[in-house]
């Protein structure tokens, strides 16, 4: 068993108990683990849990408690596994070929032990297996240590199933930013070549050439000229599609916002959050704790420049064609084209897998493209020109 498995495992059995974990939460204890917090033993890592979990006392108690059951319970079950495999290495004794009957007889005042012949070994390791024989005084400690300080001390049964699993690919979960189908510096890159720039308000600073004109054509000086800034006329609206079957693609989302807000020159790009397809309202953020009306930022939206990203799935990720939900994005990509320059859609899901789902058929209303460096540039080159930009 891997470090990742015990982890995973506890975590999964927290969930089935009631407890009202993410995926996310989860995602917070491996980034903790690989920075070397709670590494120290199963007490440090128990209190870990506890410190990024637990919301209350309560709840902290809570997991102390399942802790401990399950590290008991698991150590057991690995101590007996190891004496099952054990005994299957051991070469079979053979027995005699004639049996002398009752040829053993009780033996007064002798060892209880002699007296019944050799115990069962079998049985007498899995009684001291049991989960009841473990303590908190006698109960292995897991070796819970980073990848750069090797596997420490620790008896073997430690260095052997319990010692940290250096290689995180084996986490069901890929949670690196090096696995996105894009890198954060092409979508910067990519942003870039949205932006149309024109002559905007005017500056602080004089523009000398155009006065020396001005003063040409008047014969006399009047007034300085000033500079123009020079604006981007682009007004960009990102919608996020977030929750169920879009949370493995939280970070791929948050990576195209940082992109686009930080270094791709919309920094006043408007982001909005919803599920699926929104109704008739808006987000702000992704708890859904601010709302905006949707009538509200297709008002906003009604600009000459104004350009519009839908980040979803559309109903790939699970392979499943819904009529109702086809109905509702006709009906939202309706509303949407009528107040805004452009619209494309950024399907996290690759080509392939639109096929006999939801996706397919939204595809064919409105420029949808998954989200690699190639379909980007064309869903930038749609969202500039107004027409659908093919691969």
């Amino acid at each position: 068993m891997s470090f990742d498995t015990f982890t995973l495992d506890f975590f999964r059995q927290l969930r089935q108990k009631g407890m009202p974990l993410t995926y996310d939460q989860y995602g917070l204890l491996l980034d903790a683990v690989r920075h070397g917090l709670g590494l120290e033993d199963h007490t440090r890592f128990m209190e870990t849990c506890c410190l990024l979990w637990a919301k209350n006392s309560e709840e902290g108690k809570y997991i102390q408690e399942e802790f401990n059951i399950y590290y008991k319970t698991t150590l057991a079950r690995i101590a007996r596994d190891e004496t099952k495999q054990q005994q299957a290495l051991q070469p079979p004794r053979s027995e005699p070929k004639e049996k002398e009957p009752e040829k053993q007889a009780p033996i007064q005042g002798g060892d209880e032990s002699d007296a019944k012949g050799e115990p069962n070994r079998s049985e007498d390791t899995s009684k001291k297996y049991s989960e009841e024989t473990f303590t908190e005084h006698d109960a292995p400690t897991i070796a819970f240590y980073p990848p750069e300080k090797g596997t420490g001390e620790g008896n073997e049964l430690d260095e052997q199933l319990y010692a940290a699993d250096t290689n995180y690919i084996q986490s069901p979960f890929i949670l690196s930013d090096d696995y996105l189908p894009i890198s954060l510096r092409q979508m910067q890159q990519t942003w870039r070549g949205l932006r149309s720039y024109a002559a905007g308000r005017v500056g602080a600073n004089i523009h000398w050439a155009e006065t020396v004109q001005h003063v040409a054509r008047q014969g006399v000086f009047t007034r300085p000229v000033y500079e123009r800034i020079r604006e981007n006329r682009i007004k960009l609206v990102i919608l996020i599609d977030h929750h169920g079957s879009m949370t493995p693609h939280w970070e791929l989302g948050q990576h195209l916002i940082k992109a686009a807000l930080e270094d791709g020159g919309y920094a006043d790009a408007n982001v909005y959050y919803t599920h699926n397809l929104p109704i008739k309202y808006l987000y702000k953020n992704p708890g859904h704790t601010l709302d905006v009306p949707l009538n509200t930022v297709l008002a906003q939206c009604a600009a000459r420049h104004t350009t519009f990203v839908i980040f979803s799935d559309a109903g790939a990720s699970r392979g499943h064609f819904n009529p109702q939900r086809i109905i509702a994005t006709q009906d939202f990509l309706g509303q949407l084209k009528k107040c805004t320059k452009s619209v494309a859609w950024l399907n996290p899901m690759p080509r392939h897998r639109w096929e006999d789902t939801s996706a397919e058929l939204i595809e064919r209303m409105t420029p949808m493209y998954e989200c690699m460096e190639s379909d980007l540039e064309a869903a930038v080159r749609t969202l500039k020109t107004g027409r659908y930009a093919r691969i």
